[in-house]
């Protein structure tokens, strides 16, 4: 019995120790093949799995811990296919949880990564390499595993992160990057804590901590960065692909919440503060400046996605300055600022707004404040090129929201060119926009404008301030429609020609009371005054105006500016532009008026002009004003004028009249001497000018009066009339040295040729030759005469005056009573014949009475007598001189003195009529 039990025992003693010794030896050999072979198995299979990737992997060292499920991986690195590092560490520790045997999960009480380096690149199509990588495997046709990690530690890492995408590479580097994560598992909803600090070799900050969770997606997180170099920063992520940031720090601070649990997914960002410094922004390639902001502060700023909303509480900008370049391209001219491709972003319409486009967000931000800022204006499309400068800008914006309907408020002011003050205010609304505006300005040079006028004129602004106030309204609902409403003055104006610098025109001020558009369809301007204008015009040897000349042609504007491409025609709609001026009022004016044309050149000067001219309208086509014009032509002369303007009428007129009262002559002597041939050394003139207009017919009456005329040296002209002027001027000339001359002229405003200057001077011409080649016509007129004055008639051997001709003599005695200036030839005449037969009857008879023989026998002695009676030549003469004589004796008796009638040579003539005549002709003193 004893024998048995002993057995037994030590039976079950033996299998005891069996079952302990295999447990050792299981345990022995667990713990050699943890600790020796563990390790080659995880060195195989994570490099076999990154070449699995594509990668050339290597690892220096890795540990097993079996007791305690440890992994320790030492110095691994890891290249891509084409050779270029993408990660590395010097050791990273794994603790897993021995529940990962059972779970079918990776859970992980503790990782631990010491000195990793990550290499993350983005190529030119914006993939990047990692997920490259990661892309190329293939998804497990199990379902997803369960992960989770207790603490993670990453410390002392780096990550290199460059671009290719954009045209300037992009690199950046984060040192000393420190991250934590503390009880993350994907496969419930409980929150991780985490936390990220990074620094840049530029000292930059990140600090980024809160809590995260993974299912469903939800963070509860907050972001600070400290000293952001945005130079490289925004290098990436761009403004615009033009613009690149060239210097400036940051700094933010806020938080982040996001809940993807919810349709649609809910994030929300609180951005307490966000600060930049020292911002300057340049252009990409060349490096220009196109921004300078001292001082951007937002605060309080906040996203709600679940809202489509953005909000800041304020916002403020000190200092800042934006240069805007205006330039010429193919297509035309552009800003600068709007980047390589230069074209302008899409304008989103109300509609798309209301539909849900890139709008759709609301944008709210109750203060917007920026102080001392500056824009600077370089216009290089001119052939100059042009800088303004707007300074000292100040602007609030208030309750401001990028929602439909929402109203805001602006005002500010700001220096322009450092000397001009602009002021503005007003309130509105955008999504549509529509609102008011009113500015007011005071003192703003206009000589900084001078490079907008050179394409088109050759005239240099040298002077001038203008003042003024708008009022504009806006309605983008009605296709843009614009309304406004204007007071301006311009003072100190000077333009002066480009080429010698000489003035052309200025004046004191001028000054637009009021001013209406309402675009596109009316303009109305209100009362204009110009206080003490002056103008300088010339006309030179050509024949053409300076002012003229100062414009340039089309031709010359092409040649200047830069060749744009054509671009298509638009389709424009059809709208009828209407407008209305008021009243135009010039008070002190002068107008220096120089004519190169004529020889010697002429040049005078008015001064003292007023002028007026009635409100114009124009609708349909049709436009009609009155003008009123008085002045002083130096040195003292009055001229007066008055027209009624129509444009439907070719010659732009109704009626035309015009008065010039006592001009000194010799200064329109070059005119005078152009179309006379003659100079004028005295003497002054009078012009008074009645035009009318009847559809093309041109109705005119002219009236000219000159007092004292005197001609003096003669030119040589290729336009002189062959006149006696001289002739002229003394049958012209009353009692009282005046010459009155009135005629009218007829012209067809339709002829091409048409000229007004031209039809005077024909008219002119026809009055002047019709009074030197009939001047006894011009007595008759005077004396109210029917009879011809112009030869007195004798009876055939008589001297004595008939009655009939001595009221002939007696008509022309007081035309030439009434022409003091006008000297009257008589030329003596005798027929040989009739006078001879006449004066041989008389001699006849005169013997028949001493004769007492009877009657046949003197008839017969009478006959043979009258046949052989020899009248000499010396009687006949003797005739011509009294009949002379008779006309003489007579005119002086009624009161013509005998210095002003000259008797001729007596000369035979023969004539056939009854009578003979002695024929008078003029002559002038």
């Amino acid at each position: 019995m004893k024998v048995n039990i002993s057995k037994q025992c030590l039976e079950q003693a033996v299998r005891r120790h069996w079952i302990a010794f295999t447990c050792v030896l299981v345990f022995v050999l667990y713990a050699v093949l943890g600790m020796f072979a563990g390790p080659v198995v995880v060195k195989k299979l994570l490099v076999h799995s990154l070449r699995n990737m594509g990668l050339d992997a290597v690892l220096e060292r890795a540990r097993v811990n079996p007791f305690t499920f440890a992994i320790s991986v030492n110095g691994l690195s890891a290249r891509d296919a084409a050779a270029k590092p993408l990660v590395s560490f010097t050791e990273m520790v794994i603790n897993f949880r021995a529940a990962s045997l059972w779970r079918q999960a990776v859970l992980l009480d503790e990782v631990t990564i010491d000195g990793p380096e990550l290499f993350l690149e983005v190529d030119a199509e914006g993939k990047n390499n990692v997920s490259k990588l990661f892309g190329a495997q293939q998804k497990s046709e199990r379902g997803s595993m369960r992960y989770g990690v207790e603490r993670l530690s990453i410390n002392g890492g780096r990550v290199s992160y460059s671009a290719k995408r954009r045209s300037v590479p992009f690199a950046v580097s984060l040192n000393n990057v420190v991250i934590s994560l503390a009880g993350f598992d994907s496969a419930g909803q409980k929150f991780a804590e985490f936390s990220v600090n990074a620094e840049t070799p530029d000292e930059e900050r990140l600090k980024w901590s809160g809590k995260v969770g993974i299912n469903p997606f939800r963070a509860e997180t907050r972001i600070e960065m400290e000293q952001i170099q945005l130079a490289g920063l925004w290098k990436y992520f761009g403004l615009h692909p033009g613009w690149r940031i060239a210097a400036g720090t940051g700094s933010a601070a806020g938080s982040i919440v996001a809940d993807a649990s919810k349709t649609p997914a809910e994030w929300t960002v609180d951005a307490e503060q966000l600060s930049l410094r020292e911002l300057d922004i340049r252009m990409e390639e060349s490096g220009e400046l196109l921004a300078v902001v001292p001082e951007l502060i937002m605060e309080k700023g906040k996203v709600i996605a679940a809202q489509k909303s953005v909000s800041i509480a304020g916002a403020t900008v000190n200092n800042c300055a934006f240069y805007l370049r205006r330039k010429t391209g193919e297509a035309g001219a552009f800003y600068e600022f709007a980047g390589k491709d230069k074209e302008s972003p899409p304008v989103v319409r109300p509609e798309e707004t209301a539909a849900g486009g890139n709008l759709s967000w609301n944008v709210t931000a109750p203060v917007i404040d920026v102080r001392n800022c500056r824009v600077v204006h370089e216009d290089r499309t001119l052939p100059k090129t042009t800088v303004a400068e707007v300074s000292g800008i100040t602007l609030m914006l208030r309750r401001f929201a990028l929602s439909p309907g929402a109203p805001f408020d602006i005002s500010g002011e700001a220096l322009i060119n450092s000397s001009g003050r602009l002021k503005f205010s007003g309130e509105g609304a955008v999504l549509p926009l529509r609102g008011m505006l009113k500015a007011e300005a005071e003192g703003v040079l206009l000589a900084p404008f001078q490079s907008y006028i050179e394409p088109f004129a050759r005239i240099s602004l040298t002077n001038g301030t203008l003042a003024g106030e708008v009022k504009a309204a806006f309605d983008e609902t009605q296709e843009m429609a614009l309304a406004l409403e204007a007071q301006a003055q311009i003072s100190d104006f000077v333009l002066q020609a480009a080429e010698d610098q000489r003035r052309l025109f200025s004046l004191k001020h001028i000054v637009l009371k009021e001013a209406k558009l309402q675009w596109p369809s009316r303009l109305t301007l209100g009362e204009i005054e110009l206080a003490e204008p002056w103008l300088f015009v010339e006309r030179n040897e050509k024949s053409a105006l300076n002012l003229v000349d100062l414009i340039k042609k089309s031709a010359e504007v092409q040649k200047e500016e830069p060749k744009r491409a054509e671009a298509a025609p638009v389709q424009a709609k059809s709208t009828v532009f209407q407008w209305n001026a008021g009243k135009t009022r010039i008070e002190n004016g002068s107008i220096q008026f120089v004519d190169r044309a004529v020889r010697p050149a002429a040049e005078f000067e008015l001064k003292n002009l007023d002028a007026e001219t009635g409100p114009i309208s124009k609708k349909d086509g049709s436009a009609s004003f009155t003008a009123k014009i008085s002045a002083r032509l130096v040195p003292d002369s009055a001229l007066q004028a008055t027209a009624a303007l129509d444009f439907r009428q070719k010659a732009y007129f109704e009626k035309f009249d015009f008065e010039l009262k006592n001009a000194y002559f010799p200064g329109l002597s070059p005119y005078v001497a152009q179309y006379a041939g003659r100079l004028v050394d005295d003497g002054d003139l009078s012009v008074k000018l009645d035009y009318r207009a009847k559809g093309s017919e041109l109705l005119g009456e002219n009236t000219i009066v000159a007092r004292g005329l005197r001609f003096g040296a003669g030119v040589d002209s290729p336009n002189a009339v062959s006149l006696p002027l001289e002739l002229a001027a003394s049958l012209l000339r009353d009692q009282s040295g005046v010459i009155h001359i009135d005629f009218p002229v007829r012209g067809n405003l339709n002829q091409p040729q048409f000229s007004f200057g031209s039809l005077f001077l024909r008219a002119l011409t026809n009055v002047l030759t019709s009074v030197v080649t009939a001047p006894f016509n011009l007595f008759a007129a005077i004396a109210g005469s029917s009879r011809n004055l112009d030869r007195c008639h004798f009876a055939f051997g008589e001297a004595e005056l008939g009655a009939e001709e001595q009221l002939r003599l007696g008509d022309l005695a007081k035309a030439l009573l009434e022409r003091p200036a006008v000297s009257l030839a008589i030329a003596p005449l005798y027929d040989p014949v009739h006078d001879k037969l006449a004066l041989a009857e008389k001699y006849r008879k005169s013997r028949k009475k001493e004769d007492n023989g009877d009657d046949a026998a003197k008839n017969g002695e009478r006959d043979v007598l009258l046949e052989e009676i020899i009248i000499p030549e010396s009687e006949l003469t003797a005739l011509a001189k009294e009949r002379a004589l008779s006309v003489q004796r007579y005119l002086e008796s009624k009161g013509i003195s005998a210095s002003r009638l000259a008797i001729r040579e007596p000369s035979a003539q023969k004539v056939e009529s009854a009578q003979i005549f002695v024929p008078l002709t003029v002559s002038g003193q």
